[in-house]
């Protein structure tokens, strides 16, 4: 995994798409390493830990390449006023807390990234989405009856 070798691209998807005749709303939504692959058992990452991925050496957590990525993609967004959803944003609070539901197996199984491993990773950004298009449709249909 290299994006966070290719930040500008992710500006330049958003003003591509955001230049059709028909500008579209560019939802975007990215995820994060949870762990690495390296150790076993498993584990979260901890502030400090060192990452020792063939692509991750040299960062320390939370400087993570998706953590980049995701920065990146908050900046673009706001430039842009394009909404954004970042999952681990959403999900660390319960992860820190060690809420029921909220383990690497849940969310990732043993990837540590792919939400489809995790036994609720995919409810999970299917209930995120969910909530923001109903957020959305909400404020538009305000928007119309005003």
């Amino acid at each position: 995994n290299h994006n966070h070798h290719q930040l500008p691209h992710i500006e330049q998807v958003a003003t591509t798409l955001l230049a059709l005749p028909a500008r579209p709303v560019v939802l975007h939504l990215s995820v994060q390493e949870w762990c690495t692959q390296k150790i076993s058992p498993r584990q979260f990452y901890r502030v400090g830990d060192l990452l020792m991925g063939r692509t991750t050496n040299g960062f320390v957590y939370p400087d993570t390449p998706w953590a980049r990525v995701d920065l990146e993609s908050t900046r673009v967004c706001g430039h842009y006023q394009q909404p954004c959803i970042s999952v681990k944003e959403a999900l660390e609070p319960h992860v820190l807390n060690g809420e029921p539901g909220f383990g690497l197996s849940d969310l990732t199984g043993n990837d540590c990234l792919h939400p489809i491993n995790g036994r609720h990773g995919i409810a999970y950004h299917s209930a995120m989405l969910a909530h923001w298009f109903d957020t959305a449709l909400a404020l538009w249909q305000k928007a119309r009856s005003e």
